[in-house]
């Protein structure tokens, strides 16, 4: 028998994920985001390797014209993807909560599938022949939301030579990173509610002996907590 996977929902870090039935609606989500993702990516890549070679850009200004225009038409396919696979009540709930913008939503949903209804994998063999296989489906809790997205146990570090087990434990490296551009956007709006979260936040840590930076983190992990809470309950968590 496979031994069920320690990562939330089943899904491995840094190991291909194959969508099963239930996640049929999100699977054209996950594609037009990961391609999104995959034309900025190689933009600013370009970008980057002109720069640091000094290179005179405009040798490169067609190519990354159309790459921007190949972005753009990425990200509005993502958008009307998002609208048509997404469940009603977490695009109210997106529409309705300022700060939480309908691009970054779509590629974190794109990344984490539906909030609640997850599929379990499992590793199967060893060595070799080891392989990640379906084993069913579940519904996820906040807390295996939270540490899914990497907003879980705040002690856990990467290091070097850990288990793809430790690793999965650790969450999705792309999840957290939305979670934090989302928290990000949330914090700088005053109207938006998780602004109050991170107001809070942040005079509760003022008597702790940490620098500005690290206080200014731990708040913005309080937002990203509160919105994947929120987010989940929009997505029929209870």
């Amino acid at each position: 028998m496979p031994t069920p996977s320690p990562g939330i929902g089943g899904h491995v870090v840094g190991e291909a994920q194959t969508p099963s039935a239930a996640d049929a609606r999100f699977l054209s989500l996950r594609v037009a985001a990961e391609v999104y993702y995959d034309l900025q990516q190689t933009r600013i890549g370009i970008v980057n390797r002109v720069e640091r070679g000094g290179i005179d850009a405009v040798f490169l200004t067609p190519t990354l014209e159309r790459l921007q225009l190949a972005e753009h038409e990425a990200a509005l396919v993502m958008r009307r993807t998002y609208r048509a696979a997404v469940d009603p009540r977490i695009v109210e709930w997106q529409r309705e909560t300022t700060g939480v913008g309908e691009h970054l939503l779509a590629r974190l949903l794109g990344t984490i599938g539906h909030p609640v209804e997850t599929t379990v994998y499992a590793w199967q063999g060893e060595g070799a022949e080891r392989v990640l296989v379906e084993v069913g489906q579940m519904r996820r809790s906040v807390s295996q939301l939270w540490s899914y997205c990497g907003h879980g146990d705040a002690k856990r570090q990467r290091a070097r030579g850990m288990s793809s087990e430790d690793a999965a434990a650790m969450g999705n490296p792309r999840a957290k990173m939305l979670v934090r551009l989302i928290a990000e956007s949330c914090m700088k709006q005053r109207t938006s509610p998780y602004r109050a979260v991170y107001d809070e936040a942040r005079m509760d840590y003022e008597s702790r002996d940490w620098t500005p930076l690290h206080r200014h983190n731990a708040a913005l992990r309080k937002v990203g907590k509160a919105m994947l809470k929120d987010l989940w309950l929009a997505g029929g968590g209870s």
